[in-house]
C-alpha cells in the first residue's frame, strides 16, 4: 500500500523513517492506546470488569511509531478465539459439551479503528 506522496517527490520509505524518528508520534500513539484503544477494547469485552478487562492494557509503549495493546489474562485466547466442543467420550468437570464462543473483543476493537489482528502492519 502506497501513501500516495510519490507525486510530490516523497517516498514511502522517507515517510516511514520520519514517523519512526518522531518522539511526538510515539507520544500521540501512547496517548491513543491508553485513552482510546484500551477503553474501547474493555467495552467490547464480554464482561467489562474483573480480571479479564483489567488485563487489557498497553503491553509495549510506542517506539518508532509502533506500540502494542494486549489482553494478558490467561483466558484471553479462549475469549478471543473461542474453544471447540469437548472431544467425544470425555467427561469435563464443567459439564458435557461446554464450548466457549468466539467473542473476538480485540479483533472488534482493531476493526473499530480501521485495523486487524491479522498482521503487524496496522495502517
Amino acid at each position: 500500500m502506497s501513501y500516495g506522496f510519490d507525486r510530490f517527490g516523497v517516498s514511502d520509505a522517507e515517510i516511514e523513517a520520519a514517523i519512526a524518528a518522531s518522539a511526538e508520534v510515539d507520544a500521540q500513539l501512547n496517548a491513543f492506546m491508553e485513552n482510546e484503544f484500551v477503553p474501547a477494547a474493555r467495552n467490547n469485552a464480554p464482561i467489562d470488569h474483573g480480571a479479564y478487562a483489567a488485563g487489557i492494557k498497553v503491553t509495549k509503549q510506542a517506539r518508532g511509531g509502533k506500540g502494542q495493546v494486549g489482553a494478558t489474562h490467561w483466558t484471553s485466547h479462549f475469549i478471543e478465539y473461542g474453544t471447540g466442543s469437548d472431544p467425544a467420550g470425555t467427561h469435563s468437570r464443567f459439564g458435557p459439551n461446554t464450548p466457549t464462543p468466539e467473542f473476538a473483543p480485540m479483533q472488534k476493537t482493531a476493526e473499530q479503528f480501521g485495523g486487524t489482528l491479522d498482521d503487524g502492519d496496522h495502517r
